[in-house]
């Protein structure tokens, strides 16, 4: 499928803003499951690396809805003190998102 790179400064997975890449691919047309039903969606693969982690996203995109589904898994990195000392920590976190409504409701 198409592929497309960026590559810049802004906020990454962590929290924080750094320097980072970001290379996508979109794949086939694929059936996805959603609280609002199954539905065709276009997948869209990210990796994301920067000083501190890397991330590896799908989003799936439904015509005429928008992001039907989106899953994100994150690897970050930090030094930490142990015992006075320096230590790299690891932390991984996964994240999924499903649309629930193709409804729009009136803000309260």
């Amino acid at each position: 499928g198409t592929q497309f790179k960026w590559e810049g400064h802004g906020f990454v997975p962590d929290g924080t803003s750094r320097d980072a890449k970001m290379d996508s691919i979109v794949q086939k047309n694929q059936e996805v499951d959603t609280d609002a039903g199954r539905m065709m969606a276009t997948p869209i693969l990210s990796t994301i690396s920067w000083a501190t982690g890397r991330a590896a996203q799908t989003t799936w995109w439904a015509p005429g809805v928008g992001i039907a589904r989106y899953r994100q898994e994150v690897v970050a990195v930090r030094d930490v003190m142990v015992k006075g000392k320096p230590v790299k920590q690891q932390a991984v976190a996964v994240s999924t998102m499903r649309l629930v409504s193709t409804t729009l409701k009136k803000a309260e």
